[in-house]
Parts: structure tokens; C-alpha cells; sequence
């Protein structure tokens, strides 16, 4: 405390004859609490002092004195909250200690409550600064002083909730939670919070049990990840990290935010944790990324595993609270993350975010999300963006116009829907021995299927809302980007309510998020010349593949594919190229320089396990070529064009930020589109389906609408109408 404060203001108070108790917060500010008995002078509490709870609790045993402190408590904790949204972190942390201390004396429930959110607040953005941000800003007295005032007050909350009646307790519980974190004591805490769940699950206090969760979630490191993942033991990971089992309290928690957030008052209260939280679990996994190279792929997509089910619950709180941008850019924050950052290795990055590379020590492997303005530029070159996003109360949709408005929907209840497109459709089905069907098993001409179009009617139905559906009409392209459980769908299949395929009204082709896509499009303009073409096929089979699927081994004995063969070299004849066939189609081949290559086209039997997608692979002649083999390839596949002639290459498992599997494995290598399957494929019908979508491309038709032409022609032919036959083939990435 000033020496000149202290001097004014005892002459002030002789000046006019009084006794008073006045209380410094700063430099230059008094507040006046009482006037006193006795003779005439100042008595002078700091509020920066190590003896302000001291003092405070000798003042507070006199009745009359305590009631004026009552008002202390308000006063302070909003000139905390006014110094910190000016940058004033030093006067609102003694401002907010001020406040916190009063309250705690006076056994003030609400006030401890409202005090201990403004100090947590207050030590977020610290934290921020110096764990994070790394910037020369002076915060060493908050951070050295929060952990200490914390562990003063703790008892003084414990003594106050003690006299609260149950049904009152939780938010109480909650602060006193959040204390004892602030100030170490990680068994003081765990202990509450055990106190706070009991209590909060008896009296239906979901509200505050949601704050708490994910305001735990907000305090995990990477470590503490590791240990909930359960890849490290909890003994291995030494002190400190001691939010490990925070996952667990969130996922017994989120189980009740959908009726919670039917509130909006209630949705804006638990808005603030769950976006703290996020941002935490973002941040992790930016670090994740810095490890480089495949070790860094698995770490991310560890985080990721959290960060989905706390940041698609922020998504469900900003569409309740009406913010329909914001939770679209959540929702690439998501997405955009692990799958782009792996990307990243063999499409360079086409922004840099310098405040990421300063926290994370200038490791250029963490790609930023693309934010709004970016979305914008991506619309313009690639064609308006379709998201869609599980949620519990149905699918999210919004749609990026060309104007760059974004356009918001729901649609309910989709799951029923999508079940029957899943058994209309040939996907996989039963055991092992349907896993190893052949390309050649599906029927040439199938007969066409009421049930079928009615099925792809009501998935159409499930994942479009009319609003987004009455704009669609009007548009001639469409890049989709969907939750990865709803890739397997062929969308360009779906029966709009116009009573038409949805290829007929425009171009669909998909992404794993915009900024996978702005990578993609960014890496294509900056593609050196090309050094030719690879043709690939296979039509002869004599080995036995012992494949591990999810149900055990199969000893797979590949059937023969003649249409292959032609196909293989129908198309290097149009790319003017030598294929290699059969004994001469091998992974050497596909990896073996030069690796930049205009296209490469693969056709031979294609391979998909549930249980294991990265053990997918291509039936090559030196061995199989698995998705997990192409991740992990560092020198890359970079080819401007990737076409995977192969049954089931286009599915996946639904990781967290992308479809886990073939296609998406190429991407990563360095394609910047795939075209890839979704099912098993008629092999006398694929041949002259790729040729002529080679000849199109050829032409000079982008891989898009080459493909589009294609499939419409198909549908125009009674023999090859039936979607069963053309709708398998998809894009994705640049199209």
C-alpha cells in the first residue's frame, strides 16, 4: 500500500473528525467500508496484503461492521470484473480477493459462489498467458497469489457448507470444488466432488453437476489425457495430473444436457464451461501435433476422442442459444483438427498461424481450422459447403451459400431412416465369408426396387431439412462435409422430394472438413508439373490372403476379376502410359519413385475390416497394401488424381475427426481427390464406368463432373439404372 494513500487518507478522516475503516485496492483507489468509535483517523486494510483475511475476520465479529461489509462484496467482485476485461490482472485479482475473503467471513453462500467464479475466471486467463500464449505480461503476483488465497478459504467454505441446507448445496459445492483445485489440495477435491455429485444426482441439479464436469475437462493436459485414455498408468504420470478422471464425471453428466439446455437461460450458464473446456481440449491436441509424423496422427486422435464429446455438446448449446455461425465454427474446430494436421505432411499449409507456432515451439505440423472468412473463400472456388452434424435432437445441417450466408436446419429421427438404407444397399453384411465377397458377386442387371427408392426417399428425408432442401434446388454443385458416421451414405443416391436422385439436380462431392479441403485446393495450385501416370490392375489371383478381421483370421482366396485387366488397360491407354498387370501390379510399384504423379488408378480387389479399418488393403501382387501402411507412408503418394477401382475403399471407421480407412489414407499421402467405393461393385460393369470417366477427365471435366456425366449416363441406360450399380463411386477432396 501507498504511503501517500495511507497519509491522505488519515488526514482526511481527522479533517473531519471521524473514525473510519477503509480498505485500499490500489495505487490510487480507497474504498470506504464504516465509520468507527473512537477518536478521529483511519484504520487501513490492503487489499493486496497478506493480512486481508485476517483482518477482515476481526472486523466482521462486530455486528455493525459486519453489515457494512456486506456491501463490500458486490462492489469488488465488479471492479474485478470491470479491471480484468481492461487488462488490469494484478487490481482484479485484488479486487476479486477482496470480494472472495468478505464473503467467506460473512458465511455469504451466494457471494462465495459469484467471488469464486470471478477468481476462477480471473486464473483462466492467466493461465492463457502463461501456459499457452507465453507473452511478457506481468501476472506472477496472480498466479503465485490464487493457489494461497484459495487454501485460506477453503476451511471457511467448508464450515459454510456445512450449514446449507442439501437441496441449496450444489453451487456452493461447486465453489468450494473449484477452491480446493485452485489451491492444490487434488484429495480435498476429489472429495467434494464426490460430495457434489451425490448431492446434485439426488436433488436433479444437472445444471450445476454439467458446470462442474466440464469445468474439470477445462483442466486436463495432455497427460491427463494419456491416462484416461487409458495408454499410460495412472502411477506413470506423475504429480499434477490430477484431471485424469474428469471424462468420466463428463460423460455421467452430458447424459442430462439436453434437457438441461431446453433452457436458454440454462444453456447460456453452462455455455461457458463447455466452450473452456473445448478450447482446453483444442489446445491439447494442438500439442499432440507437435510430436511430427505417425506418433503425432495417434496422439491427436487420442484428444480427439474427448475433444468430440464435449465440443459437439458446445455445438448443442450454441444452436439452442440461436448462434447458428458460431456453432458451424465449432464444429470445424472439431473436425478440422487431427485428419488436416496429419495432412499437413504432404499438402502444404496455406495459412500459418503464428500464435500457434509461438505456444507450441515452432513445430509446423499443427494446421490451424479455417474460420469464417476462409469458409467464405472456399465457397467461392470450391461451391457451397453442406455440413452435417449428429445431434440429440436429430441431424444439424447448415448450409454455406454462395453469397456466404449460412443457412441452419434440423432434421429428427434419423436413425430408423438410415438402418433401411443400410440393408437396402449392398454393404457388408453377415460374417467373414460375406466380408470376402468378390466384386463379381453383385448382379449385373438388377431389377428396379420400389422399396429401395423409398428408402433412399426417407434417408434424403433424414438428413435434410426442407429449408436447406428448398435452396439446394437451386444450386448446381455441393460439397459435403459429413459426420463421419454418415460418410458410408451415397449421398449422390438419396431421392430428393422432387422425386429425383440428388446426382440429377447438382454435382455432390465430399470432405472431411473445410480445412482439409482449403489444404487440398491450396496444394493443387501449387502442384509442380507432373511426371505421368500409374495404372495398376489385377485380373489373376493365385495367392491365399490371411486376413485378420474383426471376427478372426480368413484364409481369402481372391477370385478372378477379367474386368480388371480391361480396365487397367483401357484406361493407361488413354493416359498414355504401360499399366502394370497382375504379377507386375505390387506395392513396389505404387511406391517407388517418382512419387508426384498426375494420376493413379488402381484396380483389383478391394478389402474392408470392420474391426480393424486400418488393416483395410488392396490386393496387390507383392502383398496386400494396407490403409495403415499409406498413413504411415512419409514420402507420400502425391497424385493430383487418385481412383481406388476396388469394392468397399471408400468405407471407413468413424474416427472422431474423419472416416478412418482407404480413402481418406490417400488423402493423407498427398492425392488431392480419390475417387472410392462404397460397396461391393459389379466387375464386368466398373470397366467401362472408369473409362469413360477417364475420357471425361481427359477432356478437361474436373474429377466431379466427370464422374457425374458418367453415373447419369448409367441412369439413362435401363440395363445400369438401378443405383445399386452406379451410385457407389464417390468424390472426395478437390472435385
Amino acid at each position: 500500500m501507498s504511503h501517500d494513500i495511507a497519509r491522505t487518507t488519515e488526514r482526511y478522516a481527522r479533517e473531519r473528525g471521524i473514525r473510519m475503516l477503509v480498505i485500499t485496492l490500489g495505487p490510487a483507489e480507497v474504498m470506504p467500508v464504516a465509520a468507527l468509535p473512537g477518536p478521529p483517523g483511519a484504520e487501513i486494510l490492503d487489499a493486496g496484503s497478506e493480512e486481508l483475511l485476517a483482518g477482515l475476520t476481526r472486523w466482521a465479529a462486530d455486528p455493525a461492521i459486519a453489515e457494512c461489509l456486506r456491501d463490500v462484496t458486490g462492489t469488488a467482485l465488479e471492479q474485478g470484473r470491470d479491471k480484468r476485461r481492461r487488462g488490469d490482472l494484478s487490481g482484479s485479482f485484488r479486487a476479486g480477493r477482496l470480494g472472495l475473503f468478505t464473503a467467506a467471513v460473512l458465511a455469504d453462500a451466494g457471494g462465495v459462489v459469484s467471488a469464486t467464479t470471478n477468481i476462477w475466471t480471473l486464473r483462466e486467463v492467466v493461465r492463457e498467458i502463461v501456459d499457452r500464449v507465453r507473452e511478457d505480461t506481468p501476472v506472477g503476483d496472480v498466479a503465485d497469489g490464487i493457489p494461497a488465497d484459495a487454501a485460506a478459504v477453503c476451511p471457511l467454505v467448508a464450515a459454510i457448507a456445512g450449514r446449507v441446507p442439501p437441496p441449496e448445496s450444489p453451487p456452493l459445492l461447486h465453489a468450494w470444488q473449484r477452491l480446493a483445485r485452485l489451491s492444490g489440495d487434488h484429495r480435498q477435491r476429489r472429495a467434494v466432488q464426490d460430495r457434489l455429485r451425490t448431492t446434485c444426482a439426488e436433488y436433479g441439479a444437472w445444471e450445476i453437476l454439467i458446470q462442474a464436469a466440464a469445468g474439470e475437462v477445462g483442466q486436463m493436459d495432455f497427460v491427463d489425457v494419456l491416462v484416461s485414455s487409458g495408454r499410460i498408468a495412472r502411477s506413470a504420470a506423475g504429480e499434477g495430473n490430477d484431471a485424469h478422471d474428469a471424462m468420466t464425471v463428463y460423460a455421467e453428466a452430458r447424459r442430462h444436457l439436453p434437457a438441461v439446455v431446453a433452457d436458454p437461460a440454462a444453456a447460456e450458464r453452462v455455455f461457458a464451461d463447455l466452450a473452456l473446456a473445448t478450447s482446453n481440449l483444442v489446445f491439447n491436441r494442438q500439442r499432440a501435433t507437435t510430436a511430427a509424423g505417425p506418433l503425432a496422427h495417434q496422439l491427436s486422435y487420442l484428444v480427439s476422442e474427448h475433444l468430440h464429446l464435449v465440443g459437439r455438446d458446445l455445438v448443442l448449446v450454441l444452436r439452442k442459444l440461436g448462434a447458428d455461425a458460431r456453432a458451424l465454427g465449432a464444429f470445424e474446430s472439431i473436425v478440422g483438427g487431427s485428419l488436416s494436421s496429419w495432412m499437413s505432411r504432404n499438402h502444404p499449409m496455406t495459412r500459418l498461424d503464428m500464435t500457434t507456432v509461438m505456444r507450441l515451439g515452432g513445430v509446423l505440423q499443427s494446421t490451424p481450422t479455417i474460420d469464417a472468412s476462409g469458409i467464405g473463400d472456399l465457397v467461392t472456388a470450391c461451391g457451397p459447403l453442406l455440413y452435417l452434424m449428429r445431434q440429440p435432437d436429430g441431424v444439424a445441417a447448415w448450409l454455406v451459400r454462395p453469397d456466404g450466408e449460412i443457412l441452419a436446419g434440423t432434421a429428427g429421427g434419423p436413425d430408423p431412416a438410415l438402418a433401411a438404407l443400410g440393408t437396402a444397399l449392398p454393404y457388408l453384411s453377415g460374417g467373414p465369408g460375406e466380408l470376402a465377397r468378390q466384386i463379381s458377386g453383385s448382379p449385373q442387371s438388377p431389377e428396379p426396387d420400389a422399396d429401395l427408392d423409398e428408402a433412399l426417399s426417407a434417408g434424403y428425408a433424414a438428413l435434410i431439412p426442407p429449408e436447406i432442401d428448398d435452396v439446394l434446388g437451386g444450386l448446381d454443385r455441393l460439397v459435403v462435409i459429413p459426420d463421419p458416421w454418415l460418410e458410408p451414405l451415397p449421398l449422390a443416391a438419396l431421392r430428393t422430394p422432387r422425386g429425383r436422385y440428388l446426382l440429377e439436380e447438382l454435382q455432390v462431392s465430399v470432405a472431411p472438413s473445410a480445412t482439409a479441403l482449403e489444404l487440398l485446393v491450396g496444394s493443387l495450385k501449387r502442384r509442380p508439373p507432373e511426371t505421368g501416370s500409374l495404372v495398376l490392375g489385377r485380373s489373376r489371383f493365385d495367392e491365399t490372403v490371411q486376413w485378420n478381421t474383426w471376427a478372426g483370421p480368413v484364409p481369402v482366396r481372391p477370385a478372378p476379376l477379367p474386368g480388371a485387366g480391361t480396365e487397367a488397360r483401357q484406361v493407361a491407354d488413354l493416359l498414355g502410359v504401360e499399366p502394370f498387370l497382375d504379377e507386375a501390379a505390387t506395392r513396389s510399384v505404387l511406391r517407388g519413385t517418382p512419387q508426384k504423379r498426375d494420376v493413379v488408378h488402381i484396380a483389383t480387389h478391394g478389402y474392408y475390416d470392420q474391426g480393424s479399418p486400418l488393416s483395410s488393403f488392396l490386393a496387390l501382387a507383392d502383398g496386400p497394401l494396407s490403409a495403415d501402411e499409406i498413413y504411415r507412408y512419409d514420402a507420400g503418394t502425391r497424385a493430383r488424381l487418385v481412383v481406388l477401382s476396388a469394392c468397399q475403399t471408400a468405407l471407413g471407421d468413424d474416427h472422431p475427426d474423419s472416416t478412418i480407412g482407404l480413402a481418406n489414407a490417400f488423402l493423407v499421402a498427398g492425392a488431392n481427390t480419390v475417387v472410392s467405393s462404397l460397396w461391393r461393385i459389379p466387375d464386368e460393369l466398373t470397366a467401362p464406368l472408369m473409362r469413360r470417366f477417364h475420357e471425361l477427365v481427359q477432356d478437361g471435366r474436373p474429377p466431379g463432373a466427370a464422374l457425374r456425366t458418367a453415373q447419369l449416363e448409367m441412369l439413362d441406360d435401363p440395363e445400369t439404372a438401378d443405383p445399386r450399380v452406379w451410385a457407389a463411386f464417390r468424390v472426395a477432396g478437390v472435385a
